[in-house]
Formats: structure tokens, C-alpha cells, sequence
């Protein structure tokens, strides 16, 4: 997936991405802004569409889908978005928010009324909740609200794109735990975008690590974090803040006077890099469920 800039350069967004997800998998992406994270999310459900490439829902690329291929792919799989006070219609009531799903998937009406009732209990809220307007909720309701009408549907698949980053500490915590829950409860597997390691290895049992388009690791859970391989994998790493306020962690990201514009997109970063970092080197797997983008640990 590429965007185009002046002079008709393309910026990439997403490059050389082979990516799956099952049944029951939960899945973390993480990397810092710009990495190709969100953007990743909104082609799996269809909101942008490839450039080059396809992807497939059961083996059918879901630009082939029919009419109610499609409607049975939009309930199958949901997404909530980064930021609930834009994701949310400021002009409509909370229980106009819930019902929408369900007239557009021309859901029973009789049944809405229980199925507002079962979503409520499931995120944790109140039925007072429904009479008022997102902006009458707290930051942490509103987010809830935004999980709640993507479970309404009964989803299978559940892509969260950076579900705490508008919240604040206190509150992230509680919805993290309530997106565990979920997940023990429903049986509904994640997509998880974050920029937080805590967060994603909290959820996922396995991480893809993205920078500027490129899946630079990728691997279980246990591998990535007790031995990261890529040197931006270390970064992400130790870059988080420490639990403990007398340990210091000091590791700083920062471009190389020399300025390579060919070979490995994290080469002008790179402090690890050598001569043949000069050409583009390929995600190759290293150790059993365990891959790198990085030619210090191809063979």
C-alpha cells in the first residue's frame, strides 16, 4: 500500500507484507508512528485497498465478495478505532449509537432492546449510559461504548487500533483488563495496534514488529520478547519506561550523519549495521516461529 507525494513519489505504507491470522489467534503489531500499523488494520477490513496484493477472508479475496459476502464479512469481523471521541456521532444518544449496527444488518427489532442490555453488561456499563451523548461520558465510557458497538454483532475477529492511546493511565488499565476478560468470555480472537510492548505481550501470543512499512521480527510471544533480534526490536524494548524509578534506561533512536537511501530501511538508525546492509535484506525465519528482517542473523 503506497500514498503518493509530490513529484509522484511514493511513500509506502505498506511494503512486502505476507501477514495471517486465524481462528483463535491473538495477534500484536506494534512500532512507532508511521510504521504502517494503522494502515495494516484498515486493509484487512476494507477501508483502503491495496495497491498490489490481496486479501483473503476463507481463502476469497474480499474485493470479490458479493453483497451479502460482504455484510457477513462486516459483522465477522469488527474494528475499534483509535480515538472514541471521532469515532463516535457527537449528535446521536449512546442507544442510537448501539442500534445503528443493528439496522444496518437488519437485525430483529425485537431482539434490540436485549441485545443493548447483554452488550452494556459485557463492557461494564449502565443503562443510565444510553439516554446521553459522547460527550457527556468520560474518556474511559466512551471507549467502552466504542467496544460495545463492535460486539453487538457477535464478532469472530476484533481489530483494536491503539484502543488506550487517547486514555489516561489510570483508565487504560481498566480497559486493557476488560478486553482480557473479553477475550476469556466471547472466544473472539484479536488483532491488537499498539505502540506498547506491555500492552500487546499482555493480550497477544504473537507480535509483529513493523517499521516504515516492513515487518522487520516477527514471532511467538516468548521469542520476541526474552530474545529480540532486530536492533529497532531492542529499541522498542528498552525504550519502555521502567518499573522501578531508580533503574535508567538509556537507548536513543537517532539518524546517522551518513545517509543511505538504498539497503536496509532501518540501515540510517542502525547502530549494528555493516557493508552488506547496503542491499535490502528479506524477512527470513531464524529459529522455529521466530522471524528478522536483519542479514546479522541470516545464514
Amino acid at each position: 500500500k503506497f500514498y503518493l507525494l509530490p513529484k509522484k513519489e511514493r511513500f509506502y505504507a505498506l511494503k512486502e507484507v505476507d501477514f495471517s491470522w486465524e481462528e483463535g489467534e491473538d495477534i500484536g503489531v506494534v512500532g512507532e508512528t508511521g510504521s504502517g500499523k494503522s494502515t495494516l488494520g484498515r486493509v484487512l477490513i476494507g477501508i483502503l485497498a491495496l495497491e498490489e496484493g490481496s486479501v483473503l477472508f476463507n481463502g476469497k479475496d474480499i474485493n470479490d465478495f458479493g453483497k451479502n459476502e460482504k455484510k457477513d464479512f462486516r459483522k465477522r469481523v469488527q474494528m475499534v478505532f483509535q480515538n472514541p471521541s471521532s469515532s463516535l456521532n457527537p449528535l446521536h444518544k449512546v442507544k442510537n449509537i448501539l442500534k445503528e449496527p443493528l439496522i444496518i444488518h437488519k437485525i430483529e427489532k425485537r431482539k434490540w432492546d436485549l441485545l443493548i442490555e447483554d452488550v452494556l453488561k459485557k463492557v461494564k456499563l449502565s443503562r443510565e449510559v444510553l439516554e446521553v451523548y459522547p460527550r457527556q461520558l468520560s474518556g474511559g465510557q466512551r471507549q467502552r461504548v466504542l467496544i460495545a458497538r463492535s460486539l453487538i454483532l457477535d464478532p469472530e475477529f476484533l481489530i483494536l487500533d491503539e484502543p488506550l492511546s487517547a486514555l489516561d493511565l489510570s483508565i487504560q488499565a481498566e480497559i486493557i483488563n476488560l478486553l482480557k476478560e473479553l477475550k476469556k468470555d466471547l472466544k473472539i480472537s484479536y488483532l491488537l495496534i499498539s505502540h506498547d510492548l506491555d500492552v500487546v505481550s499482555f493480550l497477544c501470543n504473537y507480535i509483529y514488529v513493523f517499521y516504515r512499512g516492513y515487518i522487520l521480527e516477527k514471532g511467538d510471544k516468548d521469542n520476541i520478547l526474552r530474545n529480540p533480534l532486530h536492533p529497532y526490536t531492542k529499541y522498542l524494548l528498552q525504550a519502555k519506561l521502567p518499573r522501578n524509578p531508580e533503574e535508567k534506561k538509556i537507548f536513543s533512536l537517532e539518524e546517522t550523519e551518513e545517509e543511505f537511501k538504498k539497503g536496509c530501511v532501518f540501515i540510517n538508525n542502525c547502530k549494528e549495521r555493516f557493508e552488506k546492509c547496503k542491499k535490502e535484506p528479506e524477512l527470513q525465519e531464524v529459529e522455529k516461529e521466530h522471524f528478522v528482517r536483519c542479514f546479522k542473523w541470516q545464514k
